[in-house]
């Protein structure tokens, strides 16, 4: 009778839930090379997520909002969104750290992993919604910005006409009309000797 062979149930559960959370991982690495820049906020948020590095990921995304502190719209309009991506950093990390999810059957691990990419998905909208504030900030920043200047520019050409037309009336226009009268002089004296008056 030949001996039956030990098996280590625990040991094959574990390689299952390693090759499972390694599918995930590469599953939101894939999604988060789709994220745009490799220097934007949204993929370095996203790297940091699918690499399971989470405090990186909250404290790089609550230093990019205090950092532009020169734009209070800006942080005002983004806290929100910046509160949303740290509630879903932190499901994702409880999804994917879930205790005692290898006592869980294959499709609620599944579920689970399903939710995690939702999670995912919806953190990659968010901080694109994020950037696109930013983005509008910076664009209305920048027409306030050109208005400004063109309206300087066309005060100083104002002011310049007005310095123009005040020294040709003061100075300049005091001599240019004793020239044309000088002038008138030269002229009417000339044909007063032509016709021998």
């Amino acid at each position: 009778m030949s001996e039956v062979p030990n098996i280590d149930y625990e040991a094959l559960e574990a390689e299952k839930k390693e090759e499972v959370r390694g599918e995930l991982t590469l599953q939101l690495q894939a999604k988060t090379k789709e994220a745009g820049r490799i220097d934007s906020l949204k993929r370095t948020i996203l790297s940091y997520v699918a690499g399971e590095n989470y405090e990186a990921a909250k404290d790089n995304l609550e230093g990019y909002i205090a950092y532009k502190s020169d734009f209070p719209l800006f942080q005002d309009r983004a806290e929100r969104y910046k509160n949303h991506c740290l509630d879903l950093i932190q499901a994702i990390q409880l999804k994917r750290n879930f205790p005692g999810i290898s006592s869980l059957s294959f499709s609620k691990q599944q579920e689970i992993h399903e939710a995690v990419l939702h999670h995912f998905e919806e953190l990659k909208v968010t901080l694109g919604t994020i950037q696109k504030i930013e983005r509008e900030l910076k664009l209305e920043d920048l027409r306030s910005t050109t208005w400004f200047l063109n309206t300087f520019s066309q005060a100083l050409f104002l002011v310049a006409i007005v310095a123009f037309t005040m020294a040709l009336k003061g100075g300049l226009g005091h001599s240019f009309l004793l020239v044309v009268d000088h002038l008138t002089d030269q002229v009417s004296e000339f044909v007063v000797g032509l016709f021998g008056l």
